[in-house]
């Protein structure tokens, strides 16, 4: 929930600085995911598999903007 607030006053609050906002969101969603599929599996190798294809992704999106 704190990753979907932190990306809404990326885009709501701050003019400046949006990539940062964006990246910080992204990745304490991502964290919370990776928590939430170790919850729903009780497997940390599903956990570590949500966070490396999401991290994977986020680089690919910040590279694709540039």
């Amino acid at each position: 929930m704190i990753g979907a607030w932190t990306i809404v006053f990326g885009f709501i609050g701050v003019r400046r600085d949006l990539t940062f906002w964006l990246a910080n969101g992204s990745f304490i969603s991502l964290i919370s995911a990776a928590i939430f599929a170790f919850q729903l599996t009780g497997q940390i190798s599903t956990s570590i598999a949500v966070l490396f294809i999401g991290i994977g992704l986020l680089i690919v999106a910040f590279i694709l903007r540039r």
